[in-house]
């Protein structure tokens, strides 16, 4: 992280674009996993830059790291520094999705395991409607409410906490998202088998494409066919 803010400043001061934005994009990647405000703001600076080149007409190359920049404010909970760069270049952002939707989750999950559940809490809170607000392309196949289920998917494998996963499960409304309430139910099942003294039979009396969706976060094996009878000849 030091060493990406670092090249980042450099290039800054020479005014080298290509180097600002390859150390922008090491920067945002490892502030995933590192809080980090300051890459944020390395990034945000390169999107000026970038936003004021001759190529500002074309679809902006920085918009394809709209996961590492959320995931990267989930992380730090940097909301005031998402919030200005996503107002100052709203235009560009129409119709935009996540390459990488799984590392917002995954952000999630490592707030909390880092700072506690409470923090995981306020980082889903904040990240969520700012996914969610993101404007659609009129009659794009990708919408920002399609990153949803990638988002929870990630945040169910990493977290293994029942309260949080209910907690989290909380904020999935019908005002967030048509679809929130689906992912909410499979938050809340989570739960139940990862606080189960017998997680398989739980799994056992669920409905089969629940069930088959935890095991395969959660590295269960399936049940067991149970053996076929032979038939007799009677006489």
């Amino acid at each position: 992280m030091s060493e990406a803010l670092r090249s980042f400043a450099l290039a800054q001061s020479i005014s080298d674009g290509w180097a600002m934005q390859y150390a922008a994009f090491a920067a945002i990647e490892s502030a995933a996993h590192v809080s980090s405000p300051e890459a944020i703001q390395a990034f945000a600076s390169w999107v000026d830059r970038h936003e004021k080149t001759p190529q500002k007409d074309q679809r902006p190359v920085w918009t394809l790291w709209l996961g590492e920049l959320f995931a990267a404010a989930t992380r730090a909970r940097a909301w005031e520094g998402l919030d200005a760069l996503l107002a100052a270049h709203a235009d560009r952002l129409a119709g935009s999705h996540f390459f990488d939707d799984g590392a917002i989750g995954a952000a999630v999950a490592r707030v909390a395991a880092a700072e506690g559940r409470a923090a995981g809490f306020a980082a889903a809170r904040g990240i969520l409607p700012r996914v969610l607000r993101l404007p659609a392309a009129p009659g794009a196949d990708s919408a920002p409410d399609s990153a949803l289920s990638g988002i929870i998917a990630a945040f169910a494998r990493d977290c293994q906490d029942p309260g949080l996963l209910r907690d989290v499960a909380g904020l999935l409304t019908p005002e967030l998202a048509a679809e929130a309430p689906q992912q909410a139910t499979l938050l809340r099942t989570l739960a139940q088998v990862d606080e189960a003294r017998n997680p398989q039979a739980v799994l056992a009396r669920m409905d089969p494409d629940i069930a088959l969706w935890v095991r395969r976060l959660r590295d269960l094996p399936e049940p067991a066919e149970a053996p076929r009878r032979r038939r007799t000849r009677s006489g």
